[in-house]
């Protein structure tokens, strides 16, 4: 764990200390100067330094004259913390007033909906004029009030206009989930630059609550995951791999497939390097239309990787000469990294790809084809 960042109040504390000790260490030569208990030597400079020190004291009217500006200030500073909580209160209590507002509109309407159908069940006239149209109708719903009637024909020529508030409180809503999300990262970093990796975690996790869609919540908490709860990782990779799907991000979904391959490769067992090479055809797949993004294709370069360290511990590697020529090309010149992301994740790059081939090149004359044709890329 990384050492935690003093804070700048330390460092206030800390001058504030020194002062005060500074004054200590002033006052006490005074008073022993004055008592005798200084040589003759360090009595006078004691004596000189006071007398420098008086030169600088303020007269009596400056003194009055700064008494008066602190007052003002003081008061001024005052006034302005007084605002400061009143808007801070204000402020931090608006959410709620404006959910007990709409919840006493929806009551008071549902408590006045059964009368209202009645009365259209009865006969309410002609079709008015849409509110958005008519400025007539916006006039009668203003006048009304004493008239169940009327607020019943006002309240169907407001059907579009009650759409497009309905819309409107939808995407504010939406674009306070997305702000809620990246709070929870932003903290989470925070949390994990004070060393303090398990709040930083459980920021991440909270994140991915927020919005059931949400793809870089997930990404990076399945990334944290790794470290601290392999099992969560899968869940949180199996929810990423579901919320890429509805959202059409071809690119998260196939790094999901593959970062779910890598815990497959690690259980090092012939069946689960099965469900890694699966994952990984199906990976590679998806990354074949995207093949002109530049990321696109350096994923392609993981997953290509990945796929022939996995059929190498398969031992089943005559039919890699296409998937390593793809390799190579798009691993060519790429530094060993790791995804920001993906937080102790597994690194790639042209070395690795090269290893992978030097495996291969090792295994191609100690085994025998399956005739697996699957296998190929």
């Amino acid at each position: 764990m990384r050492g935690r960042r003093r804070s700048i109040v330390s460092w206030l504390f800390l001058l504030l200390g020194l002062l005060l000790l500074l004054a200590f260490v002033v006052a006490v030569l005074a008073f022993a100067g004055r008592q005798g208990g200084l040589s003759p030597e360090w009595h006078a400079r004691v004596e000189w330094f006071l007398d420098q020190a008086r030169s600088y004291a303020p007269s009596e009217e400056w003194i009055r004259y700064l008494a008066w500006l602190a007052g003002i200030a003081g008061s001024a500073i005052g006034a302005a913390f007084t605002l400061l909580a009143s808007w801070h209160f204000a402020e931090m209590n608006l959410p709620q007033r404006l959910k007990d507002l709409k919840d006493s509109h929806a009551r008071e309407h549902l408590s006045l909906q059964p009368g209202l159908l009645a009365l259209a069940r009865s006969g309410l006239g002609p079709v008015v004029a849409d509110i958005e149209a008519s400025r007539m109708t916006l006039l009668r719903k203003w006048l009304s009030g004493w008239s169940k009637k009327e607020r019943a024909r006002v309240l169907a020529a407001s059907a579009k206009l009650l759409e497009r508030e309905a819309s409107a409180l939808s995407a504010a809503a939406q674009a306070s989930q997305h702000q809620q999300i990246t709070a929870h990262l932003i903290r989470g970093y925070q949390h994990a630059s004070q060393g303090d990796d398990d709040k930083a975690f459980e920021e991440f996790e909270a994140a991915t609550k927020v919005g059931t869609d949400d793809i870089v919540s997930r990404d990076i908490a399945a990334g944290w995951a790794r470290t601290k709860r392999q099992g969560r990782e899968r869940e949180l990779l199996e929810a990423l791999q579901q919320a890429a799907s509805s959202r059409g991000a071809d690119l998260d979904l196939a790094r999901a497939l593959r970062r779910q391959a890598e815990l497959f490769d690690k259980l090092k067992n012939l069946s689960d390097w099965v469900k890694a090479r699966d994952l990984l055809k199906e990976a590679a797949r998806i990354l074949e239309p995207l093949i002109g993004d530049e990321k696109a294709r350096l994923e392609l370069g993981r997953v290509l990787t990945l796929f022939c360290e996995v059929q190498c511990s398969r031992t089943v590697v005559l039919q890699l000469g296409r998937p390593l020529a793809r390799m190579r090309g798009y691993m060519a010149g790429v530094a060993m990294h790791a995804r920001p992301e993906e937080r102790g994740g597994e690194e790639y790059g042209e070395q690795r790809a090269l290893r992978a081939e030097q495996r291969v090149a090792e295994l191609r004359g100690d085994v025998v084809a399956e005739g697996d044709t699957g296998d190929q890329q």
